[in-house]
């Protein structure tokens, strides 16, 4: 009983969506639309990790990091046993920082994992479960084709926009 009114309630909601949507659900509007909801949801994520963690001190750790990591590659490439060893002596110190890298990576996670789910899993059933075409390619990309449903779209999209909303925020990235 309780199952079958939250599956009730959530197709209600999915038939809401679509006829707000309308014509952007439907391709070729439908790629602007994920697109859209992409950059959205990157917003929101960049606005809650700016506003939970503490930004610098991260970056600070991850350059102590990556300075560790490629002293250590520089010592092994040129067999240098006396740098290893004292390069192995400071790595339960690395450790320790990229466990508190991961400790502040995770707070915004607690607040967005489960909102995100539920509005991803909305858009999955506007977007009729992957059954449906939302963007085509010119070129076909290996693995993944030239026609996308809203899954590969989404990811497409997300990792293409990442980056820069990370910039537009000054999130610390792997690349820095």
């Amino acid at each position: 009983m309780v199952f079958e009114s939250l599956v009730e309630f959530y197709n209600s909601i999915v038939i809401i969506l679509s006829s707000i949507l309308g014509p952007a659900k439907n391709f070729p509007f439908s790629s602007l639309t994920i697109s859209l909801i992409s950059i959205a949801m990157l917003l929101i994520s960049s606005i809650v990790t700016r506003k939970l963690t503490d930004v610098e001190k991260t970056r600070r750790i991850m350059m102590q990091v990556k300075e560790w990591q490629d002293a250590y590659m520089k010592a092994i490439r040129e067999k240098d046993n006396k740098q290893i060893e004292k390069l192995k002596k400071k790595e339960v110190v690395i450790r320790k920082l990229q466990a508190e890298i991961m400790r502040e990576q995770f707070k915004p996670l607690i607040f967005t994992l489960i909102p995100f789910m539920i509005i991803f899993y909305l858009f999955l059933g506007v977007f009729e479960y992957n059954q449906m075409i939302v963007a085509k390619s010119p070129l076909t990309i290996p693995f993944l084709g030239n026609n996308f449903t809203f899954w590969i779209w989404y990811l497409i999209t997300t990792f293409a926009f990442s980056p820069l909303i990370q910039r537009l925020f000054n999130l610390p990235s792997v690349q820095d």
